[in-house]
């Protein structure tokens, strides 16, 4: 225990010390059961007593004067402000050993999160891509905060409500990690929100505060619909590849039926040279009994005169139809030459629309592994 005459050295101590204790605290002299000095730092911002007050025993300070106890050190899971404090009491005797008093200490209980925010809140904020808004919360409202130079949440402010931070309330609630997406209705634009409760260092079920992480989405919901307009021009794209696929199977079908009759032509051809040789055949036999029916129609004289003039008839037919033949035969190996040329174009045309056929099955299947990574780009957007 402290003695009397050491009190004023104490008190000249706490106006050096209470300024420079993180977070601030408040010394204070009980005499008897009666608060005789205070002096506490601006920060501390915490009115545990005041000069005047009387003390019962509900008080650290009369307990510990009571017990005559050396040191009675109490932690304060929340002051009537919400504060988590630690008080130190150290009861003084007179010369006689009697008590007499007791001088007091308290300062905030703080996280150790809580207490390296101030370091750590301005660095991290400003290495995310698009800025961020850091901030830890205690039960019931925000108590820090730090935003980025990109970003900045202007309704999201100090002493916020914590009923307003669904993300931190569930936190709270479920005792573990949250991530929320919110569209632009809550803040003006699309946020992903990140909640971690932060236990008491000595009771690792109780949560002491949470902190906070809000990003900005615009780059993910651009990327998104980056992806969306990719996947919606390439199903319009790959529909237009189907209908010239399906096109061009029919000219490809159309072609082939095409090739196909220009070789039956082709084949007719043939057929009439076989029946341009019959009728030479048929001309020459025809000829050759008109000669000798002109012969017999001679020899039976004046008879024969009418014989001889079917005879002359039937040469001058003979003649007249081997005079035909030549023409047809030109005609025959023109269309025979037409034919030729038709086919090797049916055959360029059957070749090129077999190639389309096979560059647009080519096309399409880039297409799908295309749309296939707009979906996997999409699915990354969601991540972010």
């Amino acid at each position: 225990m402290l003695d009397q005459r050491a009190i004023n050295s104490c008190k000249l101590l706490a106006e050096v010390l209470v300024d420079a204790i993180p977070g601030g605290a408040m010394f204070w002299l009980v005499e008897g059961n009666t608060v005789t000095w205070t002096k506490s730092s601006e920060k501390f911002g915490i009115q545990i007593v005041k000069t005047g007050d009387q003390l019962d025993e509900r008080y650290s300070s009369i307990r510990a004067m009571k017990e005559r106890t050396l040191l009675l050190n109490q932690s304060i899971k929340r002051s009537k402000q919400g504060e988590r404090l630690i008080m130190s009491t150290l009861p003084y005797v007179d010369e006689y050993d009697q008590v007499q008093g007791a001088f007091n200490m308290a300062w905030p209980r703080i996280h150790p999160v809580i207490a390296a925010f101030g370091n750590f809140a301005p660095i991290l904020a400003e290495m995310y891509h698009d800025g961020a808004l850091l901030y830890i919360s205690d039960l019931k409202k925000v108590v820090m905060r730090q935003a980025s130079s990109r970003f900045d949440l202007q309704s999201f402010h100090l002493g916020q409500n914590l009923e307003e931070d669904e993300a931190a309330r569930q936190a709270l609630s479920t005792q573990s990690p949250v991530i929320l997406e919110m569209g632009e209705e809550k803040y003006g634009v699309p946020v992903t929100v990140a909640n971690y409760p932060l236990f008491d260092e000595e009771n690792k079920d109780e949560i002491v505060a949470v902190l906070g992480i809000i990003t900005p989405k615009k780059t993910a919901v651009e990327l998104r619909q980056i992806a969306a307009d990719m996947e919606k021009g390439l199903l319009e794209i790959s529909a237009a590849v189907q209908q010239l696929t399906a096109s061009a199977a029919d000219i490809h079908t159309n072609e082939k039926v095409q090739n196909d009759k220009i070789r039956e032509v082709a084949a007719h051809t043939e057929d009439i040279r076989g029946i341009m040789a019959l009728i030479r055949k048929i001309a020459d036999a025809t000829n050759m009994l008109g000669f000798n029916a002109a012969i017999e129609a001679t020899r039976a004289g004046k008879q024969g005169n009418g014989f001889g003039v079917v005879a002359d008839e039937i040469r001058k037919l003979s003649e007249q139809t081997r005079s035909t033949i030549p023409q047809i035969q030109r005609l025959t190996d023109s269309i025979q030459e037409k034919v030729n040329q038709i086919n090797l174009k049916s055959m360029d045309s059957l070749q090129s629309s077999q190639g389309q056929a096979a560059a647009t099955e080519e096309v399409t299947a880039g297409i799908q592994e295309i749309s296939a990574m707009a979906e996997e780009l999409n699915r990354i957007a969601l991540l972010l």
